[in-house]
């Protein structure tokens, strides 16, 4: 079950010894800071930049070697993660420092690479629109965790957000969970093992045990609850509203980036979705009347009804 140990979650608080790292995240709105099982992920423009695990007295930071596998800097990347434990503030101090370095080296990686980055950077644009560039009181979704590893069917969800009706924050009323699925561009579309059928059908199967989805909701309240405690949510509630509990069934939300409206894939995709007969009424699509990524409930409709202009083409 993901969530900090109280020891961990103590040493990213003020005066802790991790404190420099959590104010770093605190004001980079280009870092995001993602609780796992008692370690912690920082991500920049969608890829993880750091990972901040405890072990053996110490804590200590790792990052992604392949990311400088082809830059010039590789052997200082190396020397650096060679002092990767953090024992002091002033240890933690000296990798707040390094994170331009390591932003360089990300950087450099995105320009030269072939592979589609656009996706990620997408989902972590969700989580800076609705966490925080805006006010609590702007949207109606929180986004609690980015890049969920499901082993339990074999999946991963890219985001799962809090639908929290932003006319009741002093009072939580109406909260539930959403699994978040992003899809950039109509190649993702229908791909036969990630494309948007095959994950709604993965996610109902998720959905299926019992169980299983009332420990994941267990689960992101806990998360919700910490990062609240950590200060990485921008939530303007001096009540310190808690959640206790979520209402309803978990949604499925698609949003849709990227999509070609002559393009007849996503079409062929929602029909292919109708003849497996599933129950819809938990699948949302995320639109907008203005371009961005804040999520408002006024812009999500039901996945029955949902309508595309008719001017495709065939493919």
């Amino acid at each position: 079950m993901r969530g900090l140990s109280p020891e961990f979650l103590a040493a990213l608080k003020p005066g802790g010894i991790l404190s420099p790292i959590t104010e770093m995240v605190q004001k980079d709105i280009d870092l995001i800071m993602e609780i796992r099982d008692d370690y912690i992920d920082i991500y920049y423009k969608g890829g993880r930049i750091f990972e901040l695990k405890y072990q053996k007295n110490e804590y200590s930071v790792d990052f992604d070697i392949e990311y400088a596998k082809n830059h010039t800097k590789l052997p200082e990347v190396k020397e650096k993660l060679n002092a990767n434990k953090i024992a002091t503030q002033g240890d933690a101090e000296k990798w707040v420092d390094n994170i331009r370095f390591f932003k360089g080296i990300m950087d450099y990686h995105a320009s030269i690479s072939r592979k589609e980055t656009y996706e990620k950077n997408i989902q972590q644009l969700i989580v800076q629109e609705n966490n925080l560039i805006r006010s609590s009181k702007s949207t109606d979704y929180f986004i609690i965790d980015f890049e969920y590893q499901c082993t339990a069917v074999d999946t991963r969800f890219d985001l799962v957000g809090l639908f929290w009706d932003r006319k009741f924050r002093k009072k939580p009323k109406g909260c539930r969970l959403a699994i978040i699925e992003v899809k950039y561009g109509d190649k993702s579309l229908d791909d036969d093992e990630n494309g948007l059928a095959a994950h709604i059908v993965k996610t109902k199967k998720f959905l299926e045990d019992k169980d299983r989805v009332k420990a994941f909701k267990e689960e992101m309240i806990s998360i919700f609850r910490q990062k609240r405690e950590l200060g990485i949510l921008n939530i303007e509630n001096p009540h310190e509203v808690p959640i206790e509990a979520l209402e309803g069934t978990i949604e499925l939300l698609i949003i849709i980036a990227g999509h070609n409206p002559g393009s007849s894939i996503l079409k062929k995709e929602i029909d292919k979705v109708k003849k497996l007969k599933l129950k819809m009424d938990d699948v949302l699509f995320a639109t907008s009347s203005f371009t961005g990524y804040a999520l408002f409930k006024e812009n999500v409709k039901p996945f029955e009804g949902f309508t595309l202009l008719d001017n495709t083409e065939d493919d």
